[in-house]
């Protein structure tokens, strides 16, 4: 686990709000503060859909950034910044393998407080082991997918 600060803020809420550069991941939750808090669960109600539509999604089981990030973006756009905000993203599960064998989820948490935006990774092991490796790929993979928004480590 690593925090990881966004100095182009601009730049990064562009990509995440009005581009595709985000939307390989899966939301698990959002939180805005503006003029009233909202906050929006990403997990997928089933049952909401038809038969057929749910042969589509039956091994999925939360949202894709893709579908929700209209609606966020609906949220966050004025003249005013939020107050705060909270963005939980995660790498879908078919996708952990190839990041790492003992990955049982993977998550990325955008934060913007106090005029400052941050990463922090987080991740969750299938098997429990003191093996630092899949962190450490994990951290490093996001650290990549960041640089052109000139991510450093923050020092705390």
């Amino acid at each position: 686990m690593i925090l990881i600060n966004i100095p182009e803020i601009k730049k990064f809420m562009y990509s995440l709000l009005k581009t595709s550069f985000f939307d390989e991941f899966e939301l698990r939750k959002v939180s805005i503060q503006t003029f009233a808090k909202f906050d929006i669960d990403g997990t997928l109600c089933h049952d909401f859909f038809d038969e057929e539509e749910q042969q589509d999604i039956e091994n999925l089981f939360f949202s894709s950034w893709e579908e929700i990030r209209p609606i966020v973006y609906e949220l966050i756009k004025g003249k005013k910044l939020p107050k705060t905000f909270k963005i939980v993203l995660s790498v879908p599960e078919k996708k952990l393998p190839e990041i790492h064998e003992n990955a049982s989820s993977l998550f990325i948490n955008i934060l913007f407080e106090n005029g400052e935006l941050n990463v922090i990774t987080g991740a969750s092991q299938r098997v429990f082991s003191l093996d630092k490796s899949m962190e450490n790929k994990f951290d490093d993979y996001v650290l990549t997918f960041l640089e052109p928004f000139n991510a450093k480590i923050k020092d705390e």
